[in-house]
């Protein structure tokens, strides 16, 4: 018997059409990630029976979840703002579950108490979710997920509620506690580092469809979307290529190192561009005049996105450079790339 969770995802929500098929292994963590409004959350709650198909399964071990009400699931779910139950305390939330699956009230608030000390939260079992701090709140959803000890553990934006302090701290702590999860784990988020930190695989999802998947280097080293580019701090377009050349826009062509054929991406990093207020002299073989469109000043780091015919072009420079060269936004530069610092593959 197959010891995974296969999912056939077909259903429209909204304005959304989601259309998504999920593989995760034994023991695998997935991270599905993705911008808002692509269809994340809705693929979990489908996994969890808290929408209907409108076509696909869910497998589980070989048992079509699709065909079992959401309380036959063996899952647990930790939801983006945790939903604990305001009247109840730490450890009647945590034994919750527990109660619906039968056991006697001793028994799952005994067993609560010991998943409330597994997530470092022992003696605080008889504050109420007010009482508590962001990241507490977190380890009580995620020790009440656990505690009935799922196949398969639901993950929605799990850290996005917590404080920038906060979320180092818990995502560490959250990492732990996966890598002693013998199921299968499905984190959605819109975070790459969350993603990074906390799956051994990565699904990026835009619009309701799967448009790349893979380990965390295969997505952020050769992205295959404009979101996928953005997690990796990439420039990407995409064109077509004839032998040293590569044809992205109206007026855009790229001068590679190599020959290609046929449909191509592009990428490469914003550190590779370089910024002149004149025309530069030297070995690029990319040279193009644009304008500055939007300058994002971060900490010792200036990203400038500049608009260089019908695309925009991001360049990465120090603030020195930056206050050096006294640029702002509308004003005309020079940008320059060498053909080395381009990577190119088939779209």
């Amino acid at each position: 018997m197959s010891r995974d969770l296969v999912a056939t995802i077909a259903l429209r929500i909204g304005a959304i059409d989601v259309d998504v098929a999920l593989t995760v292994g034994e023991g695998q963590r997935v991270a599905v990630l993705g911008p808002n409004g692509a269809g994340k959350t809705t693929l979990l709650r489908a996994i969890a029976g808290l929408v209907p198909l409108d076509r696909g399964s869910v497998v589980v071990d070989g048992v079509r979840w699709d065909e079992l009400a959401p309380e036959q699931r063996s899952v647990g779910v930790v939801f983006q703002d945790y939903l604990l139950f305001p009247h109840l305390s730490a450890l009647d939330n945590v034994a919750y579950g527990l109660r619906r699956r039968g056991s006697s009230r001793a028994e799952a608030r005994g067993r609560a108490a010991e998943w409330l000390a597994r997530v470092g939260l022992a003696g605080l079992g008889p504050r109420r979710p007010t009482e508590l701090s962001g990241g507490q709140q977190q380890r009580v959803a995620l020790a009440r997920a656990l505690a009935v000890e799922p196949r398969v553990l639901l993950l929605d934006e799990p850290l996005a509620a917590l404080d920038v302090t906060t979320r180092g701290e818990v995502r560490r702590d959250l990492r732990a506690h996966l890598d002693a999860f013998a199921g299968m784990v499905v984190v959605v988020t819109h975070d790459p580092v969350d993603a990074m930190a906390l799956a051994d695989r990565v699904v990026i999802v835009e619009d309701g469809h799967v448009v790349q998947e893979g380990s965390a280097l295969d997505v952020t080293s050769r992205p295959r979307s404009s979101f996928a580019a953005d997690v990796a701090g990439l420039n990407l377009f995409r064109g077509h290529a004839g032998d040293t050349g590569v044809h992205v826009g109206l007026d855009l062509d790229f001068v590679v190192s190599s020959p290609h054929d046929g449909d191509v991406f592009a990428a490469f990093h914003p550190r590779a561009v370089s910024v002149h207020v004149a025309r530069p002299e030297g070995s690029a073989r990319n040279v193009w005049h644009g304008t500055v469109e939007d300058v994002d000043l971060r900490g010792g780091i200036t990203r400038l996105r500049v608009l260089v015919h019908d695309q925009r072009i991001v360049a990465e420079i120090t603030l020195a450079a930056y206050d050096d060269l006294r640029l702002a936004v509308g004003a005309p530069v020079w940008v320059a790339l060498k053909a080395t610092e381009i990577d190119v593959y088939p779209a």
